[in-house]
């Protein structure tokens, strides 16, 4: 049998995109959650064609008069319908729409804490540190996680937050990872990620290919609003020798094309010549090796 959310994928995916008429919030809402559902390889083109349907039928709804005539209820649609968007494509308009959802609602009385959960990890994700510490203390019930010190010194190119500890102390650093001194490994990976814990487990047990992962990877977190830092830190310490950093914005990386996990961009002098995804219980050995020999990093 035919799914309700399957079908109202198919007619986002099928019918051409015009502007629905007011009152349909929850109509379109429905089927940008379909759309969110997908099951792709690659999410960027299931982020372009959720932000552009956002952009035709609930970015119109998105101003201050407009949002004063809705529901409550359609106001929360719209928030997330902005958070849903923002997810996937981090631009600064979809996060203004929800500060507007988001001061309206609060006039009008009590936020669910999910809501304002999902407001403060999209500060995180748009590396808007300082509003989401004064965020964290204007709603103190929320309990929150306390900020690492950051420190964002100005970069150019490929940048990352790179965890240190001193005195007990954790800071993350904005720093530059530098790709494109020869030849290199780029692993997309999460310490959260089963598939992403196999490979760096096998891969640094392997007589073969641990060595060039020690002297040539770069081991990389996506950009979103959860810094994971308990996480990051036991698989540094679990792992010496493939350090894990966070990726400061993924436009910063215009070499990785998908930012699933764990995926292996291999690279000479920053251009990209090779590329494995995946890496499941059994491992992906064969299609790495490969990979490898033909940039000539294994004889």
């Amino acid at each position: 049998m035919t799914s309700r959310i399957t079908l109202l994928l198919l007619l986002a995916l099928q019918a051409p995109i015009h502007a629905l008429p007011v009152g349909s919030i929850e109509s379109a809402f429905n089927v940008m959650q379909a759309m969110n559902m997908d099951a792709v390889e690659n999410n960027a083109p299931k982020a372009r064609r959720i932000s552009a349907y956002y952009d035709k039928h609930m970015a119109a709804h998105q101003s201050p008069l407009s949002l004063k005539q809705q529901s409550t209820g359609d106001l929360q649609l719209l928030f997330n319908a902005a958070f849903l968007v923002d997810a996937y494509t981090f631009k600064e308009n979809y996060l203004d729409h929800m500060r507007m959802d988001l001061d309206e609602l609060l006039r009008r009385g009590p936020v669910s804490d999910k809501l304002l959960l999902d407001f403060h990890a999209s500060l995180i994700q748009a590396r808007k540190f300082d509003e989401a510490t004064a965020f964290r203390q204007r709603h103190p019930g929320l309990k929150l996680p306390e900020l690492p010190r950051i420190v964002e010194q100005e970069r150019e190119g490929p940048t990352a937050l790179v965890l240190h500890e001193e005195n007990g102390i954790r800071t993350l650093r904005r720093e530059a990872l530098s790709v494109s001194d020869g030849l290199k490994i780029l692993v997309i990976s999460h310490p959260r990620c089963h598939f992403s814990q196999y490979a760096v487990r096998d891969l640094m047990d392997d007589p073969v290919l641990g060595p060039v992962f020690r002297d040539h990877a770069v081991w990389l977190m996506p950009q979103d609003g959860d810094l994971a830092l308990s996480s990051l830190e036991r698989w540094n310490q679990d792992h010496p020798g493939a350090p894990l950093s966070i990726a400061y914005r993924e436009s910063d990386w215009p070499v990785v094309t998908q930012w699933a996990t764990p995926t292996f961009y291999v690279l000479d002098r920053g251009k990209l010549v090779g590329e494995v995804d995946g890496w499941p219980r059994e491992g992906n050995r064969a299609a790495l090796m490969a990979a490898l020999k033909q940039a000539g990093l294994l004889k």
